[in-house]
Protein backbone atom coordinates (compact mmCIF):
# COMPACT_ATOMS: atom_id res chain seq x y z
CA UNK A 1 0.00 0.00 0.00
CA UNK A 2 1.41 3.38 -0.88
CA UNK A 3 1.89 6.29 1.57
CA UNK A 4 3.16 9.84 1.36
CA UNK A 5 5.85 11.04 3.70
CA UNK A 6 8.16 13.99 3.40
CA UNK A 7 7.17 14.45 -0.18
CA UNK A 8 8.66 11.10 -1.29
CA UNK A 9 6.44 8.38 -2.74
CA UNK A 10 7.07 4.80 -1.55
CA UNK A 11 5.72 2.08 -3.80
CA UNK A 12 4.66 -1.24 -2.29
CA UNK A 13 5.88 -4.52 -3.75
CA UNK A 14 2.61 -5.43 -5.39
CA UNK A 15 3.10 -2.58 -7.81
CA UNK A 16 6.36 -4.00 -9.00
CA UNK A 17 4.62 -6.39 -11.35
CA UNK A 18 2.96 -5.70 -14.68
CA UNK A 19 0.54 -3.32 -13.03
CA UNK A 20 3.33 -0.85 -12.19
CA UNK A 21 2.53 1.49 -15.01
CA UNK A 22 -1.07 1.73 -13.83
CA UNK A 23 -0.06 2.37 -10.20
CA UNK A 24 2.57 4.88 -11.25
CA UNK A 25 0.09 6.76 -13.40
CA UNK A 26 -2.44 6.87 -10.57
CA UNK A 27 0.08 8.21 -8.06
CA UNK A 28 1.43 10.83 -10.44
CA UNK A 29 -2.12 11.95 -11.35
CA UNK A 30 -3.14 12.29 -7.67
CA UNK A 31 -0.11 14.34 -6.76
CA UNK A 32 -0.51 16.53 -9.80
CA UNK A 33 -4.10 17.28 -8.84
CA UNK A 34 -3.06 18.04 -5.25
CA UNK A 35 -0.32 20.34 -6.48
CA UNK A 36 -2.71 22.23 -8.76
CA UNK A 37 -5.25 22.69 -5.95
CA UNK A 38 -2.61 23.99 -3.51
CA UNK A 39 -0.96 26.38 -5.96
CA UNK A 40 -4.30 27.79 -7.12
CA UNK A 41 -5.98 27.95 -3.71
CA UNK A 42 -6.19 31.76 -3.72
CA UNK A 43 -7.89 31.83 -7.11
CA UNK A 44 -10.33 29.13 -6.06
CA UNK A 45 -11.21 30.98 -2.87
CA UNK A 46 -11.77 34.20 -4.81
CA UNK A 47 -14.06 32.36 -7.21
CA UNK A 48 -16.08 30.79 -4.39
CA UNK A 49 -16.43 34.15 -2.61
CA UNK A 50 -17.54 35.78 -5.85
CA UNK A 51 -20.21 33.11 -6.39
CA UNK A 52 -21.38 33.46 -2.78
CA UNK A 53 -21.51 37.27 -3.00
CA UNK A 54 -23.39 37.18 -6.31
CA UNK A 55 -25.89 34.73 -4.88
CA UNK A 56 -26.54 36.93 -1.86
CA UNK A 57 -26.85 40.13 -3.83
CA UNK A 58 -29.00 38.75 -6.61
CA UNK A 59 -31.79 37.59 -4.31
CA UNK A 60 -34.75 39.80 -3.45
CA UNK A 61 -33.56 42.83 -5.39
CA UNK A 62 -36.58 45.10 -5.72
CA UNK A 63 -37.44 48.06 -7.94
CA UNK A 64 -39.64 50.75 -6.46
CA UNK A 65 -41.52 53.50 -8.29
CA UNK A 66 -43.04 56.31 -6.20
CA UNK A 67 -45.03 58.98 -8.00
CA UNK A 68 -47.37 61.82 -7.17
CA UNK A 69 -50.30 61.98 -9.53
CA UNK A 70 -52.86 64.61 -10.39
CA UNK A 71 -56.22 63.44 -9.05
CA UNK A 72 -58.20 66.44 -10.28
CA UNK A 73 -60.17 66.41 -13.52
CA UNK A 74 -58.31 69.53 -14.63
CA UNK A 75 -54.70 70.73 -14.61
CA UNK A 76 -53.40 71.95 -11.27
CA UNK A 77 -50.05 73.55 -10.55
CA UNK A 78 -49.75 71.85 -7.15
CA UNK A 79 -48.07 68.97 -8.96
CA UNK A 80 -44.95 71.12 -9.24
CA UNK A 81 -44.72 71.73 -5.49
CA UNK A 82 -44.54 68.15 -4.24
CA UNK A 83 -41.52 66.58 -2.50
CA UNK A 84 -41.03 62.88 -1.75
CA UNK A 85 -38.80 60.95 0.69
CA UNK A 86 -38.36 57.17 0.85
CA UNK A 87 -37.26 55.45 4.07
CA UNK A 88 -36.17 51.90 4.92
CA UNK A 89 -36.42 51.05 8.60
CA UNK A 90 -36.66 54.80 9.30
CA UNK A 91 -33.40 55.46 7.43
CA UNK A 92 -33.67 57.97 4.58
CA UNK A 93 -32.81 56.43 1.21
CA UNK A 94 -33.66 59.24 -1.17
CA UNK A 95 -35.50 62.56 -1.41
CA UNK A 96 -36.74 64.39 -4.46
CA UNK A 97 -38.13 67.84 -5.12
CA UNK A 98 -40.21 66.41 -7.95
CA UNK A 99 -43.25 64.13 -7.73
CA UNK A 100 -41.31 61.03 -8.83
CA UNK A 101 -38.67 58.67 -7.37
CA UNK A 102 -37.21 55.47 -8.79
CA UNK A 103 -35.06 53.11 -6.70
CA UNK A 104 -33.58 49.75 -7.64
CA UNK A 105 -31.52 47.06 -5.93
CA UNK A 106 -33.60 47.28 -2.75
CA UNK A 107 -33.51 44.35 -0.31
CA UNK A 108 -36.67 42.99 1.24
CA UNK A 109 -37.84 44.78 4.36
CA UNK A 110 -40.05 47.55 5.72
CA UNK A 111 -40.34 50.86 3.87
CA UNK A 112 -42.39 54.04 4.01
CA UNK A 113 -42.96 57.09 1.87
CA UNK A 114 -43.32 60.62 3.24
CA UNK A 115 -44.51 63.29 0.85
CA UNK A 116 -45.00 67.02 1.23
CA UNK A 117 -47.72 68.85 -0.68
CA UNK A 118 -49.38 72.24 -0.49
CA UNK A 119 -51.63 70.70 2.17
CA UNK A 120 -48.78 69.84 4.54
CA UNK A 121 -46.69 66.80 5.33
CA UNK A 122 -48.45 63.49 4.94
CA UNK A 123 -46.88 60.17 5.85
CA UNK A 124 -47.92 56.93 4.27
CA UNK A 125 -48.29 53.74 6.17
CA UNK A 126 -45.35 51.37 6.24
CA UNK A 127 -45.27 48.79 3.48
CA UNK A 128 -43.17 45.68 3.01
CA UNK A 129 -41.15 44.47 0.04
CA UNK A 130 -41.22 40.67 0.04
CA UNK A 131 -38.80 38.26 -1.56
CA UNK A 132 -41.58 36.41 -3.37
CA UNK A 133 -42.46 39.36 -5.63
CA UNK A 134 -38.93 40.64 -6.24
CA UNK A 135 -39.21 39.97 -9.99
CA UNK A 136 -41.98 42.55 -10.37
CA UNK A 137 -41.55 46.31 -9.78
CA UNK A 138 -43.48 47.82 -6.90
CA UNK A 139 -45.53 50.97 -7.53
CA UNK A 140 -46.65 53.47 -4.89
CA UNK A 141 -48.92 56.27 -6.11
CA UNK A 142 -50.53 59.15 -4.25
CA UNK A 143 -52.47 62.32 -5.01
CA UNK A 144 -50.14 65.30 -5.11
CA UNK A 145 -52.80 67.96 -5.68
CA UNK A 146 -55.56 67.05 -3.20
CA UNK A 147 -55.75 67.04 0.61
CA UNK A 148 -55.92 63.75 2.53
CA UNK A 149 -59.36 62.19 2.66
CA UNK A 150 -59.58 62.20 6.46
CA UNK A 151 -59.27 65.99 6.47
CA UNK A 152 -61.81 66.31 3.69
CA UNK A 153 -64.36 64.18 5.56
CA UNK A 154 -63.88 66.19 8.76
CA UNK A 155 -64.33 69.54 7.03
CA UNK A 156 -67.42 68.42 5.14
CA UNK A 157 -68.91 67.11 8.39
CA UNK A 158 -68.46 70.58 9.93
CA UNK A 159 -70.33 72.12 6.99
CA UNK A 160 -69.11 74.04 3.96
CA UNK A 161 -70.26 77.61 3.35
CA UNK A 162 -71.47 76.47 -0.07
CA UNK A 163 -73.62 73.76 1.54
CA UNK A 164 -74.95 76.00 4.32
CA UNK A 165 -76.02 78.87 2.07
CA UNK A 166 -79.67 79.10 1.08
CA UNK A 167 -81.45 80.76 -1.83
CA UNK A 168 -80.73 84.48 -2.00
CA UNK A 169 -77.55 84.31 0.13
CA UNK A 170 -73.99 84.96 -1.04
CA UNK A 171 -70.60 83.36 -0.63
CA UNK A 172 -67.83 85.74 -1.68
CA UNK A 173 -64.38 84.68 -2.90
CA UNK A 174 -61.72 87.41 -2.91
CA UNK A 175 -58.24 87.00 -4.31
CA UNK A 176 -55.42 89.56 -4.30
CA UNK A 177 -51.82 89.25 -5.42
CA UNK A 178 -48.67 91.34 -5.46
CA UNK A 179 -45.18 91.07 -6.91
CA UNK A 180 -42.25 93.05 -8.20
CA UNK A 181 -43.96 94.15 -11.40
CA UNK A 182 -47.68 93.66 -10.91
CA UNK A 183 -50.49 93.52 -8.42
CA UNK A 184 -54.25 93.17 -8.57
CA UNK A 185 -57.35 91.51 -7.23
CA UNK A 186 -60.27 89.42 -8.39
CA UNK A 187 -63.66 88.56 -6.91
CA UNK A 188 -66.27 85.88 -7.51
CA UNK A 189 -69.69 86.21 -5.86
CA UNK A 190 -71.58 82.92 -5.58
CA UNK A 191 -75.36 83.00 -5.20
CA UNK A 192 -77.99 80.31 -5.00
CA UNK A 193 -81.42 80.08 -6.57
CA UNK A 194 -83.70 77.04 -6.56
CA UNK A 195 -80.78 74.86 -5.52
CA UNK A 196 -78.52 75.98 -8.37
CA UNK A 197 -75.32 77.98 -8.03
CA UNK A 198 -74.56 81.17 -9.96
CA UNK A 199 -71.27 83.03 -10.28
CA UNK A 200 -70.92 86.81 -10.69
CA UNK A 201 -67.49 87.54 -12.18
CA UNK A 202 -66.29 90.70 -13.92
CA UNK A 203 -69.83 92.04 -14.02
CA UNK A 204 -71.28 88.97 -15.70
CA UNK A 205 -73.54 86.42 -14.05
CA UNK A 206 -73.59 82.83 -15.22
CA UNK A 207 -75.05 79.59 -13.96
CA UNK A 208 -72.55 77.00 -12.79
CA UNK A 209 -73.10 73.68 -14.48
CA UNK A 210 -73.81 70.70 -12.27
CA UNK A 211 -70.61 68.91 -13.26
CA UNK A 212 -68.57 71.94 -12.14
CA UNK A 213 -70.19 72.38 -8.73
CA UNK A 214 -67.76 69.90 -7.23
CA UNK A 215 -64.83 72.08 -8.30
CA UNK A 216 -66.41 74.98 -6.44
CA UNK A 217 -66.73 72.93 -3.25
CA UNK A 218 -63.24 71.46 -3.68
CA UNK A 219 -61.90 75.01 -3.67
CA UNK A 220 -63.43 75.69 -0.24
CA UNK A 221 -62.27 72.33 1.14
CA UNK A 222 -58.70 72.93 -0.01
CA UNK A 223 -58.65 76.46 1.39
CA UNK A 224 -59.61 75.03 4.79
CA UNK A 225 -57.01 72.26 4.55
CA UNK A 226 -54.01 74.42 3.75
CA UNK A 227 -50.94 74.46 5.97
CA UNK A 228 -48.29 77.16 5.92
CA UNK A 229 -45.35 76.27 3.62
CA UNK A 230 -42.76 77.46 6.17
CA UNK A 231 -39.90 79.90 5.69
CA UNK A 232 -39.75 80.24 1.92
CA UNK A 233 -38.29 83.30 0.26
CA UNK A 234 -40.47 84.63 -2.51
CA UNK A 235 -40.87 88.06 -4.06
CA UNK A 236 -44.57 87.58 -4.73
CA UNK A 237 -47.51 86.78 -2.52
CA UNK A 238 -51.26 86.36 -2.48
CA UNK A 239 -54.28 86.33 -0.22
CA UNK A 240 -57.36 84.20 -0.78
CA UNK A 241 -60.52 84.62 1.28
CA UNK A 242 -63.92 82.95 1.25
CA UNK A 243 -66.63 84.53 3.41
CA UNK A 244 -70.23 83.80 4.35
CA UNK A 245 -72.55 85.43 6.91
CA UNK A 246 -69.69 87.18 8.70
CA UNK A 247 -67.50 84.06 8.77
CA UNK A 248 -64.22 84.16 6.90
CA UNK A 249 -61.41 81.76 5.98
CA UNK A 250 -58.18 83.25 4.66
CA UNK A 251 -54.93 81.93 3.26
CA UNK A 252 -51.89 84.17 2.90
CA UNK A 253 -49.43 82.36 0.71
CA UNK A 254 -46.59 82.80 -1.71
CA UNK A 255 -47.17 82.52 -5.43
CA UNK A 256 -43.88 80.75 -6.18
CA UNK A 257 -44.82 77.82 -3.95
CA UNK A 258 -47.83 75.96 -2.73
CA UNK A 259 -51.51 76.28 -3.45
CA UNK A 260 -52.86 77.83 -6.65
CA UNK A 261 -56.50 77.37 -5.76
CA UNK A 262 -57.96 80.52 -7.28
CA UNK A 263 -56.33 79.90 -10.66
CA UNK A 264 -57.54 76.29 -10.54
CA UNK A 265 -61.06 77.51 -9.74
CA UNK A 266 -61.13 79.85 -12.71
CA UNK A 267 -59.97 77.02 -14.99
CA UNK A 268 -62.53 74.59 -13.58
CA UNK A 269 -65.38 77.09 -14.05
CA UNK A 270 -64.10 78.10 -17.49
CA UNK A 271 -63.63 81.70 -16.37
CA UNK A 272 -60.88 83.80 -17.93
CA UNK A 273 -58.33 85.57 -15.80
Amino acid sequence: MGSVYGGNVVISDHCADSRWQFCEGKIIHSNLLLYLVITNMKSIMKFLLLVLFAGCCCTAQHRLYVSGNSCKPYYSEEMNDCTISVFRNDTLLKSSGFPFIYLEGLPQGDYKVVYQTAFGKQSSEYFKLDEDDSDLPTFYDFCADTPPQNKVDLIKAEGLFLDLMTDGEEVVVNYSYYGCFSEGERQIVITKKKGRYYAMYKGKKRRIKKRRENALKDFEVELRCLELPGNIFCTSGSETTISYQGQKITDRGVICYGWHGFSNLLDALHLKW
